[in-house]
């Protein structure tokens, strides 16, 4: 339990140790039960009685503890009631379970002032498609990954460029030719490309992403590049070392090296991480998406996935025999096939047969949990990264709805912006405060440093209207848009008709709300609470005939009399003195003719006897 004068309680709260966290729940349910003994010699570190001063102190703390609670609690029901109220029964029940298990609550809604004004909504989006696959040097076959998801394959490949420009040195030392001369071994320098590791652009973004997580001894990267070199090598050759840096001879225009490359592939990965893929319901305004029926995945993408699955539950069958076996070059090829699928340490690290049948056992483990995930999952995406692993990003085709709409609002994109800089200066605005957009930005500065970076960016308004401008411009004469809007700025590498098949990533999106012109506002003062509390007090007229509707002479005269008793009630008894028994007479009621009940105060009346002496 926290104690006075501990010296370990200050600093940072993650630096605290455990020993000193109470659970303020608890504390305040034994403080209200009376089961925390504050005069005890144990609730102190010393082991001292504690003074008035110590046992005051902790009573102060526990009384402002009781205070936040209570607050929270308020909060919470509040909360409650305003989620049940609003048709939301989760969010009430999360309330009411976040007060009852005392777990983290959600954020209180009912405390969120809504703003009036003009509401908009903006969407950035990566369109991929047909053509984005082709790129120049990536001419390797196809690996699972590059079949399971050619889209971002191709995307890409263009950000990475030409992987024969990318280049890397390895430094061998060749035996001699002689092996009984006493001649020293050759030490020699062979270049690599990144064309030269038969991989595709998709399988880099792995790489890469292995590379981020930490350094390692030997990464699969040096086992690549090592084994591309070795292949040709005279046999006895061995890896000295693997330089990465640029040459000096190297032209920077012309060649590029790995870590050029891998930054940029690292860039990507971030983006993707950020990201999902696009869908029907983003191509229309927020109320529309709605009413859109539930959308089914191309045929095209469920051949993707279930190519994959198929591949890899393929390598699974095969893979036991040459365990069993300890087939080394059967071995060592499933391992390269199984490691193009994403499984950390597939890759082949030796030729011992021990070691090697080792690893494979390993793999196949993984492999067999991956097919069983697949097996299980539920859709086309959850299929394509149980294979791959969940950072793997596979995108469904789909058909846009409302096709012919979308096509008025594509071809009247540019009459819509006017100025073509004006999308990017937008992003760029967005991206100081839109963490995804500064992750897009990133990337655009980097792939246009290595000269890679391609598209082009268009704007979509829905829905489209004849002459509109686009809402993240400036107000033309102070003229407002039209509530309900939907800004998309589409990054396209593609260009589909809206009747085709599409396919992208979401990059971002957002709601605003313009305020208006001339906004409702207010200003409020803070006064004593408990001097302004609503009277709880409740005035009942009843009338004084039988007649059968009231009349504003009577409800005014029975508002005055109350107003009368008030203020005689106000007066207090000591100041009236000797007058003060006749008091409780104006509480009574008093009529001549008797028609109700009514007190007499003949003769109850004791005059003070300085006054009767004055009349005598």
């Amino acid at each position: 339990m926290l104690r006075p004068g501990d010296a370990d309680t200050e600093g940072p709260p993650d630096a605290i140790a455990a020993r000193n966290v109470v659970d303020g729940l608890a504390l305040r349910k034994a403080w209200k039960e009376g089961d925390l003994d504050l005069n005890s010699s144990d609730f102190f570190r010393d082991g001292d009685p504690p003074s008035d001063n110590q046992r005051a102190a902790v009573e102060s703390e526990l009384q402002r503890l009781d205070e936040a609670i209570d607050a929270v609690a308020d909060l919470l029901t509040a909360e409650s009631v305003y989620q049940m109220t609003s048709g939301n029964t989760g969010g009430a029940n999360a309330s009411l379970d976040a007060m009852a298990k005392g777990v983290r609550p959600p954020d209180p809604a009912i405390a969120q002032q809504p703003l009036a004004g003009i509401p908009l909504t903006h969407r950035v989006a990566i369109v991929l498609g047909g053509e984005a696959r082709a790129v120049d040097g990536w001419t390797g076959e196809p690996t699972p990954r590059a079949l399971a998801e050619p889209y971002v394959d191709g995307w890409v490949g263009r950000l990475l460029g030409d992987p024969r420009l990318v280049r890397c040195r390895v430094r061998l030392t060749l035996p001699p030719d002689d092996p009984d001369a006493a001649s020293p071994a050759e030490v020699t320098e062979q270049p690599v490309t990144l064309s030269e590791l038969q991989l595709r652009p998709i399988d880099v973004l792995d790489l890469a992403r292995a590379a981020s997580e930490g350094p390692a001894p030997f990464s699969e990267l040096d086992q690549r590049v090592a084994e591309v070199v070795l292949a040709e090598a005279p046999p006895g050759a061995q890896v000295e070392e693997i330089l990465y840096a640029r040459d000096a001879s190297w032209s920077p225009g012309e060649i590029r090296t790995f870590p050029d490359v891998l930054e940029v592939a690292r860039a990507i990965h971030q983006l993707l991480a950020r990201t999902r893929p696009l869908t029907q319901a983003d191509l229309v305004t927020p109320d529309a998406a709605p009413l859109l029926p539930e959308t089914i995945p191309l045929l095209e993408t469920h051949e993707r996935a279930s190519g994959a699955r198929d591949g890899l539950t393929e390598i699974a069958a095969e893979l036991p025999d040459p365990i069993a076996s300890a087939n080394v070059a059967r071995l060592q090829e499933l391992l390269r096939s199984a490691s193009l699928f994403g499984i950390a340490g597939a890759f082949p690290r030796t030729d011992a047969p021990g070691p090697l049948v080792d690893q494979a056992t390993s793999v196949l483990g993984e492999i067999k949990r991956r097919v069983a995930d697949a097996a299980a999952a539920s859709d086309v995406v959850a299929i394509a990264q149980a294979i791959f692993g969940r950072a793997f990003p596979f995108l469904p085709c789909f058909t846009p709805p409302q096709e012919d709409e979308l096509g008025l609002a594509l071809e009247t994109g540019a009459a819509l912006v006017g100025d073509p800089g004006a999308p990017k200066r937008w992003i760029y605005q967005a991206a100081r405060v839109r963490p995804t957009l500064a992750a897009w930005r990133k990337l655009a500065l980097l792939t246009g440093a290595l000269g890679t970076h391609t598209g082009t960016l268009d704007v979509v308004q829905l829905p489209h209207r004849e002459g509109a401008r686009w809402v993240a411009l400036p107000f033309e004469d102070g003229a407002e848009p039209p509530s309900g809007l939907l800004s998309l700025v589409l990054h396209r590498l593609a260009n589909p008709a809206p009747a085709q098949a599409w396919v992208g990533l979401l990059l971002d999106e957002w709601a605003e709300v313009i305020p208006p012109k001339a906004p409702t506002t207010g200003i409020s003062f803070h006064f004593d609470t408990p001097g302004t509390e609503p009277p709880q007090a409740v005035l009942v007229a009843v009338p004084p005939t039988n007649a059968e509707a009231w009349d504003l002479d009577s409800l005014t005269a029975i508002l005055r009399e109350s107003i009368d008793l008030a203020k005689l009630r106000a007066v207090d008894g000591e100041l009236l003195g000797v007058l003060g028994q006749l008091t409780p007479a104006v509480y009574l009621a008093a009529n001549a003719a008797n028609d109700t009940v009514s007190s007499n105060f003949i003769g109850a009346l004791a005059v003070d006897s300085t006054i009767a002496e004055k009349e005598t």
